[in-house]
């Protein structure tokens, strides 16, 4: 793996769009499409910080609302689907660990101490509820 490559794993590890194209790129070095889409996997360094140029196709009017939607955003189209892939990533993220600390967490008893079930017409009582 060359300098360039390590960097940009190492800092852009969290994004599941470059490291899909990085391992496709390396997996065939001779194509250049994913999944029917064009891939660019050319190291560009944007801001001093190396990122992965990813370049991806879109029916026309998919592109068109993308371009409205980046416009109303008042950012570029890189930028907004570069804030929409990560939001994605922070959310499965945030999901992830709170199932883990869920299921990490000690079963504890739904009474203080065992007592027999209600009743199912205890349950239901309608006079009850009037």
């Amino acid at each position: 793996m060359t300098q360039p490559q390590k960097i940009s794993r190492e800092i852009a590890g969290a994004n599941l769009i470059t490291e899909i194209a990085v391992c496709f790129a390396r997996a065939h070095p001779s194509k250049r499409e994913f999944g029917g889409r064009s891939i660019d996997t050319k190291i560009v360094s944007h801001y001093f910080r190396v990122v992965k140029n990813i370049t991806i196709t879109l029916p026309d009017d998919i592109g068109r609302k993308t371009r409205i939607l980046a416009a109303e955003a008042e950012t570029s189209v890189s930028q907004y689907l570069c804030r929409l892939v990560t939001e994605k990533i922070t959310e499965e993220t945030k999901y992830q660990a709170a199932m883990i600390r869920f299921l990490n967490r000690k079963a504890s008893p739904l009474q203080a101490k065992p007592a027999p079930y209600p009743t199912r017409d205890s349950l239901h009582d309608r006079h009850a509820l009037r």
